[in-house]
């Protein structure tokens, strides 16, 4: 497996990858693929590419089977897993077919230490109740910020003081 940066050209796959984030207990089903355009959800992949977005490919057999990326909201844009305006929001993905293989935690741990490489003060995320992902997350140091109805917000602060 190869982890590297999505290239321009593959942007499009930021699509696909936020529809399999969205997750679905066990007996219900999924929603519509239309789901990723409603403008709560597009804000994740519409104009990738701007200041402080960050992803990372995991490619299996020259195929992106996951995928990770960041992006910075302000409060106001009102994102699922908004903390701080100095927080990037994470968003990660693994194909059905390769979920359980490490994939996921690849991913993250790179990311993690991408994002810390650069300044940014922490990412924060959106899990949805009852996703075994939030396990992993807190695994890597994700805090629970916040229980809401449907999900919870975590986040992973780089100072010591926060969070």
């Amino acid at each position: 497996m190869e982890l590297r940066p999505l290239k321009k050209e593959e942007y499009d796959q930021l699509r696909k990858f936020l529809y399999y984030a969205i997750y679905v207990p066990p007996g219900q089903e999924a929603p519509d693929h239309s789901i990723i355009e409603q403008q709560v959800l597009n804000k994740y992949h519409e104009a990738f590419g701007q200041a402080r977005d960050e992803s990372l490919a995991a490619i299996v057999n020259e195929e992106i089977v996951g995928l990770v990326w960041c992006r910075q909201f302000r409060k106001e844009q009102e994102s699922y897993g908004y903390y701080r305006d100095d927080f990037v929001e994470l968003n990660i993905s693994v194909l059905p077919d390769y979920r359980g293989a490490g994939i996921g935690t690849s991913l993250l741990k790179k990311m993690i230490a991408e994002v810390r490489s650069k300044g940014i003060k922490g990412i924060s995320l959106s899990v949805t109740n009852g996703n075994p992902a939030q396990k992993l997350y807190q695994s890597l140091g994700f805090k629970v910020i916040e229980t809401r109805t449907e999900d919870s917000l975590m986040a992973l602060c780089f100072e010591e003081t926060n969070a």
